[in-house]
């Protein structure tokens, strides 16, 4: 089965310098179209994952800002409360239960609800001394996530006592789950400094909590992780660092989005691309198709006319309004029609007399 053939490409040389014209034409643009393609997304790859690690340190940021927030609203009620002598104080917002701890260990339930924190260290007593505040992380029952507890010391000596207070959880953690989650993010964890989830978006079903490392104290502060090729998701990490301030183990947060998501600016850009790639090489093989044709018309015109002169017809002239080399070539092709035109009657002429001369009977005719 043969290809139809196009319009004014009947000639083999056309359609040879078509095929040259394409290919020198396409084969260029299609490889640079490749490494452009590349490029850019592998650069949209790389804005992805920056992304993520631009969302996760956000969502770090906004949990430490909690925390500090927390710590504001401690300090200040429980030294209203206790320097106005009255028994319990008001639970700011963020606090499950606020209670006292004198210097002999006894403790005194202010409000809400919260139990008896471990003793202090030296060490602790010293850095609640400075007047910094104190975080801890107490394990769970098994059933649920770890509680955080707050010391503070709203006296020039932690001697005095100390106060203690239950953090709620959630509190800690909404500002930031709502930043990040409502940006395409899949999930999010929060795990103390043991890999225990303080929370995941997704429950006990979190495929993202055992894939987190736990956040070391060195240089390494945050990384990529791969969460589930099956479902084609990835993720990053954060230390949430609360040595300087709180003299607790950092906390880890973790963010996973799935690729899909991550590749759909890729996508976009991808079926873009490739429909301007196909709009500009249909325009140069158009442009490519009529300049051909246009070249090879006077061609043509001098194949016909040299078949007219070979079947005799030496009154055949080519019209070609060109100012190139084939304007050249038509113009001799004419004279030399001309010059055969002339010749031929000369010749025929002297045929004719020839004929009349051996064809006579008398000698005088």
């Amino acid at each position: 089965m043969s290809l139809p053939r196009l319009e004014g490409m009947e000639s083999r040389v056309a359609r040879r310098i078509l095929l040259l014209f394409t290919l020198g034409a396409v084969v260029p643009v299609a490889v640079l179209a490749m490494t452009s393609f590349l490029a850019v997304s592998g650069q949209l790859r790389e804005q992805s994952e920056e992304r993520l690690y631009r969302l996760s340190d956000l969502a770090a940021q906004s949990i430490l800002g909690r925390v500090l927030n927390v710590r504001t609203l401690l300090d200040v009620s429980a030294r209203a409360g206790i320097e106005d002598e009255v028994g319990s104080v008001s639970l700011p917002p963020g606090l499950d239960g606020i209670a006292l701890v004198d210097a002999a260990g006894d403790m005194r339930v202010l409000a809400g609800d919260i139990d008896s924190p471990e003793e202090l260290s030296d060490s602790e007593r010293t850095h609640l001394r400075s007047g910094e505040a104190l975080i801890r992380t107490v394990p769970g029952n098994g059933s649920g996530p770890p509680a955080v507890l707050m010391a503070v010391s709203p006296w020039e000596t932690a001697d005095v006592g100390v106060l203690w207070a239950r953090l709620t959880a959630d509190s800690l953690w909404s500002a930031a789950v709502t930043q990040v989650l409502d940006l395409t993010i899949d999930e999010m964890c929060i795990l103390d400094s043991s890999g225990v989830p303080h929370y995941c978006s997704a429950g006990a079903e979190s495929s993202l909590a055992p894939n987190v490392p736990v956040a070391a104290t060195g240089a390494i502060h945050a990384g990529l992780l791969e969460v589930d090729r099956a479902r084609g998701r990835i993720g990053a990490w954060r230390a949430v660092l609360l040595g300087a301030g709180y003299r607790s183990p950092p906390w880890t947060l973790a963010i996973s989005q799935s690729l899909e998501s991550m590749r759909s600016p890729v996508s976009v850009f991808a079926y873009n691309f490739v429909i301007s790639l196909f709009i500009g090489l249909g325009m140069i093989l158009l442009l490519t198709y009529v300049t051909v044709r246009r070249t090879m018309e006077p061609l043509e015109q001098l194949t016909e006319g040299t078949r007219r002169i070979a079947a005799q017809d030496l009154s055949t002239r080519v019209q070609v309004e060109s100012k190139d080399e084939y304007g050249d070539l038509a113009a001799s092709f004419n004279t030399m029609a001309e010059q055969l035109g002339f010749q031929f009657r000369q010749i025929e002429a002297g045929s004719s007399i020839d004929r009349a001369v051996l064809t006579a009977n008398d000698r005088r005719e």
